[in-house]
């Protein structure tokens, strides 16, 4: 059994800025969170354009110890679709929980967006922009297969919750770099990734 979920989530931002907060998290989060055997090896993240669409395409091997997407008409009927409000404490492990981290306490000083304290912020704040994650999840081991796909996708809501909350409070480190600036921290990161 192959278990997808496709994940939408929604930030304050706009879709170009989404791009640059993008990169700029994915390289402050894999040098964060990796260590000890764990983390996010990120092996392509890339623009990319063809006759379905552009976007930016990560490819990412997650290791653990302890957009608009395009599938095919059988994984639209079998995926499920979770809408993930980065604002919303009780969807997200409170063992996790950052005072500095936390949206709904976060006002950008660069943009003025934020703090996120309405209960319908998604449907009043501007700018805003929805990203689709789909993942994929086929483990094939009989008598297990279901429940570790599921706590799979279980670890996955909350990469994507914390990833998407540090994204948005960290608005005023990434607000204005240019695509030079990102390449040269991916590098930067690249280099102190080989080290771990």
């Amino acid at each position: 059994m192959v278990l997808i979920k496709e994940y939408r989530v929604t930030n304050n931002c706009t879709v170009d800025d989404y791009h640059v907060a993008q990169l700029f998290s994915v390289a402050k989060m894999s040098l964060s969170e990796s260590g000890g055997g764990e983390g996010v090896e990120v092996l392509k993240n890339e623009p990319y354009e063809n006759e379905t669409g552009s976007g930016q395409y990560t490819y990412k091997i997650y290791h653990f110890k302890s957009y608009a997407v395009k599938l095919s008409s059988n994984e639209l009927k079998i995926r499920k679709v979770e809408k993930i409000n980065i604002a919303d404490d009780s969807e997200y492990d409170s063992s996790k929980y950052l005072k500095e981290e936390d949206p709904k306490l976060f006002k950008s000083q660069r943009t003025g967006r934020g703090p996120l304290t309405d209960p319908n912020w998604r449907d009043i704040c501007e700018p805003f922009m929805t990203c689709y994650k789909a993942v994929t999840v086929e483990f094939i081991w009989f008598g297990i297969q279901g429940k570790v796909e599921s706590l799979i996708h279980k670890l996955m809501k909350q990469v994507m919750i914390q990833f998407h909350r540090r994204l948005f409070v960290e608005t005023d480190d990434w607000y204005g770099m240019t695509m030079e600036d990102l390449r040269k921290m991916e590098a930067e990161a690249a280099l102190e990734l080989e080290k771990v």
